[in-house]
């Protein structure tokens, strides 16, 4: 087969209107070009349409978007300044530029410093050393936490063994030392107070945490101890000699 022609399709010459021209005869459509340059259909009654004008664009600057304006036409919104995002406005209910919102309740790290006096711990129960102590972090299950303790004592000749736990509406749910409902007899071992010594805190307790452990995203964390016999021991608390318990999500 002999290749074709590179002219197979006629040239075909537009007459610019200057306005709409009269409506064509009936059963008879019109296509013309304007002075916009663009292309137009007319039929017999007069009804003038842009032939594919497809979208006109709005935005004449870098960063520019497009938004659907009154009745979805496109419209041009502006870039927004640095740092902000797009986010739809609760009073307009169209998209706006604003400064990003503040993450709320996140926390990965607690402290919690107690120095309103001197604690006697003389339960041979595990229980709470103080509520105060108490920690919070935001956190799943899944999350590692590292917890640490620290606290000058008073050197009465009798055992105590610390221990942490996590705590759902206030009651224990897991031990940190064994990650069981069941405190371990001697609590976490690096915490361990031997009788006639004023401290004995070790390193922090590594927990990876449980589904139980959280509630509404949150695990609230509580040191605790318990004493060989019921004879007192203190925890000293003041300005001098703070008790600190702290937390954090090492996943996070």
């Amino acid at each position: 087969m002999a290749k074709g022609s590179d002219n197979d399709f006629p040239s075909i010459l537009v007459t610019e209107q200057g306005s709409k021209p009269t409506a064509p005869a009936s059963s008879k459509q019109r296509i013309y070009m304007k002075t916009d340059h663009k292309l137009y259909h007319e039929d017999n009654g007069g009804t003038e349409t842009e032939v594919g004008g497809g979208l006109s664009n709005p935005m004449d600057t870098a960063g520019d978007i497009i938004v659907g304006g009154t009745s979805g036409a496109p419209a041009k919104l502006a870039k927004g300044s640095d740092s902000t995002v797009l986010t739809m406005s609760a009073s307009t209910h169209l998209p706006v530029w604003q400064a990003p919102a503040a993450a709320k309740g996140v926390t990965y790290t607690d402290r919690k410093d107690y120095m309103a006096g001197s604690i006697t711990m003389n339960s041979t129960s595990f229980a709470s050393v103080q509520a105060a102590l108490n920690l919070t972090l935001t956190a799943v299950a899944g999350d590692v936490v590292m917890v640490g303790f620290s606290a000058q004592f008073s050197n009465e000749n009798v055992d105590v063994y610390f221990d942490a736990c996590s705590l759902v509406s206030g009651s224990p749910v897991n031990y940190l030392s064994n990650g069981s409902g069941t405190p371990p007899t001697s609590g976490y071992g690096a915490w361990y107070l031997p009788p006639a010594h004023y401290y004995g805190m070790g390193g922090p307790i590594l927990y990876t945490l449980q589904a139980g452990d959280i509630s509404a995203g949150t695990v609230t964390i509580q040191v605790c101890y318990r004493t060989v016999s019921a004879t007192n021991r203190t925890i000293y608390g003041g300005t001098n000699s703070p008790i600190t318990s702290w937390a954090v999500n090492l996943s996070r």
